[in-house]
């Protein structure tokens, strides 16, 4: 029932030319959409692509980067290493950049990988270095 009510919402905001919260809705509805029995991971996939597409247009890179975030996540648990490692790292250097504190909920899928053997970055100033498995 969520995925039907983001959907409302993207009609909404496209009626009313919300093209900011269109893209970010795209977002949350790839959340909801492989968060969903059984997974729609190809369906989530698309959506948060086009969210990230939507925002970058606007040059909004505090709405798009947790875009990267979200689909490092999904492809952390669907095992992707390096499709995950790819976008965490996007997300965390977008993070970095505008000074945003990612520490908490945005920064568990980013810690996450900080288990692992291979660094994916060597930063002296990062918060917490990012490795693969």
């Amino acid at each position: 029932m969520p995925a039907g009510f983001t959907q409302e919402a993207l009609k909404l905001s496209e009626i009313n030319n919300e093209t900011a919260t269109q893209g970010r809705t795209w977002i949350s509805l790839g959340r909801i959409l492989w968060q969903e029995n059984p997974p729609q991971v190809h369906k989530a996939e698309e959506s948060i692509a086009k969210g990230i597409e939507i925002l970058q247009d606007l040059k909004a890179k505090a709405l798009y980067s947790p875009g990267y975030l979200y689909l490092g996540e999904l492809y952390l648990n669907l095992g992707e290493k390096e499709k995950a490692a790819k976008n965490l790292k996007k997300a965390e250097d977008m993070f970095q950049e505008m000074g945003m504190d990612y520490s908490g909920q945005w920064g568990r899928p980013l810690k996450s990988l900080s288990r692992e053997k291979t660094p994916l970055r060597k930063k002296k100033h990062a918060v917490f270095s990012l490795t693969l498995y």
